[in-house]
């Protein structure tokens, strides 16, 4: 009697390491953390607009940090912004820019924190908006500064413990719960097409925290202020965020892991990429060990849940059908080991 049995053992790799598919190459181009032997040895300005109190600045402080033993900080004054400037850098030939830090801004509800960027050394500058704002607080996205009421919830952390109400009241004092991480996408404006020198980036950006407060007297007391630490500005000649694979949150799981018998096999899939899905295309091929060799990779495009160009994330789905199965011989269980290795690619 003839029997018939087939063993498909797959492999899924949510990383591929074939058809150039590695993570995207990303360059530190500036970092300043406060800590060095210096202190805030990166920073290439730090000075006042108010010229009849010129001693105001940044300062390195212990009083809060993140990692390692300062911080840099400054208070609020009436009248008078206070400014640090980093060193210039440099994004030629990065498209994709981003800029992240920590900070606490414990200062009133009416007084503004910015941060600007220049990609001509300093000679203009350009606030960081909303539409550049990667980060969790609700309020920076549609005003583009920050303060107290950045972060205003008490279900939520980091919480700030805004609004200070009251012109003597100096408010609460901030903890090391209170840190924010801070994301910028700064693409578009320092990884641009530079027309001038053909070429895309620009050799001498810099980016600076103002500190103002505009409201006139009488002034109120100072809060705590403002404190930032791990400055970082990275740079990719492709996007910054990676594609990534869920195999969790499918309609039906079915990632191929382990051993099959059985002559079809559906893979389902989620891809998302902050740019948009284009496409998830599979590709594998087959170890036959009765033939003792490898077969031609084969790729063909994943079936998408949604019909909209690039969504930012969709299901996909595929399916392996008429996968052979060989016989086994005068009575004996032979058998044929199919070794199917495939790659999830997302364009």
């Amino acid at each position: 009697m003839k029997k018939s049995l087939l063993a498909v053992l797959f492999i899924a790799l949510a990383s591929p390491a074939v058809f150039g598919q590695f993570a995207p190459p990303i360059d530190t181009v500036f970092t300043e953390n406060f800590d060095g032997t210096l202190g805030a040895d990166s920073i290439a300005a730090n000075y006042n607009t108010d010229s009849s109190n010129a001693t105001r600045s940044w300062n390195d402080t212990t009083f809060l940090k993140t990692t390692g033993g300062m911080s840099f900080h400054t208070q609020i004054y009436s009248s008078d912004s206070i400014i640090f400037e980093t060193d210039a850098f440099s994004t030629i030939t990065y498209t994709n820019v981003r800029f992240t830090f920590d900070q606490i801004c414990k200062i009133r509800y009416i007084q503004k924190a910015y941060i600007q960027m220049s990609k001509d050394n300093g000679q203009t500058w350009v606030n960081l908006t909303g539409t550049h704002y990667q980060g969790e607080s609700p309020q920076f996205s549609s005003q583009g500064w920050f303060n107290e009421l950045s972060y205003p919830s008490a279900l939520l952390s980091p919480y700030w413990q805004g609004p200070t109400i009251g012109n003597s009241n100096t408010g609460s004092t901030p903890t090391s719960t209170w840190w924010a991480r801070e994301t910028f996408d700064l693409s578009a404006y320092l990884g641009d097409y530079d027309n001038t020198n053909s070429q895309y980036g620009y050799a001498q950006c810099k980016i600076r925290f103002v500190m103002t407060n505009k409201t006139g007297t009488p002034s109120p007391a100072s809060l705590a202020g403002w404190f930032v630490d791990n400055l970082m500005v990275e740079g990719a000649p492709c996007e910054l965020e990676p594609p990534t694979l869920d195999w969790i949150n499918v309609s039906v799981q079915a990632k191929p892991n382990g051993a099959r018998y059985m002559p079809s096999q559906d893979v389902r899939v989620k891809g998302k990429d902050n740019a948009g899905v284009d496409s998830m295309r599979i590709y594998f091929r087959r170890y036959d060990y009765s033939g003792s060799g490898w077969g031609a990779w084969t790729d063909s495009l994943m079936t998408s849940s949604f019909s909209s160009n690039c969504p930012d994330s969709s299901q996909y789905t595929y399916t392996f059908d008429n996968i052979g199965v060989s016989d086994t011989m005068s009575g004996m269980y032979v058998f044929l080991t199919v070794l199917v290795q495939m790659w999830y690619v997302i364009h």
